[in-house]
């Protein structure tokens, strides 16, 4: 019966991120994480311009949503478009942090979160990712005085309320 996770499209995705490692032995890791960024951005049907953190963060987003086409990518696009400017400029910024120069946070289960979001016609793709900026700057604020570089907030919980709600204002 195959693995319940490694699917033929979960499968596609890692190959991606194989693919790419093999790089690390001419490239820097900057340059072969852009080079999966473009590889995936290629599958989902963007324009990459690695210099640009709403290139890059979108990106992320559709990685974080699993997503593996164009269609699905231009719902990234249109979804990310219906965020304010400053709410796009600072999701940026917290999906672009690297954890080396500046703080990051690893948001685990997050693709999991997105995924049941999406899915969820109350919550959609637009109000999930205003709930992960939420969760983001949440964060940020009660570990300010944290030295650490990476963070790792569980987000499990959320997932799983994103998946059951039944009042899209409740999810705001």
């Amino acid at each position: 019966e195959g693995c319940v996770f490694m699917s033929e499209p979960q499968y596609t995705i890692f190959k991606v991120g194989l693919d790419v490692l093999h790089y690390l032995t001419s490239e820097t890791s900057q340059q072969v994480y852009d080079r999966f960024l473009q590889r995936r951005a290629e599958k989902l049907g963007f324009l990459f311009e690695p210099t640009k953190k709403e290139s890059r963060a979108q990106v992320r987003l559709a990685c974080l949503c699993r997503f593996q086409d164009a269609t699905k990518g231009q719902e990234v696009i249109e979804a990310f478009e219906k965020l304010g400017s400053e709410e796009k400029r600072i999701l940026c910024d917290y999906l672009t942090a690297d954890g080396i120069s500046q703080k990051g946070f690893l948001l685990y289960h997050s693709p999991d979160f997105m995924r049941k979001a999406c899915g969820n016609p109350q919550v959609g793709i637009v109000r999930a990712m205003k709930m992960l900026l939420r969760v983001y700057q949440t964060a940020d604020a009660e570990f300010a005085d944290s030295e650490h570089k990476v963070i790792t907030i569980y987000v499990e919980a959320l997932a799983q309320y994103a998946e059951k709600c039944s009042d899209s204002e409740a999810f705001a």
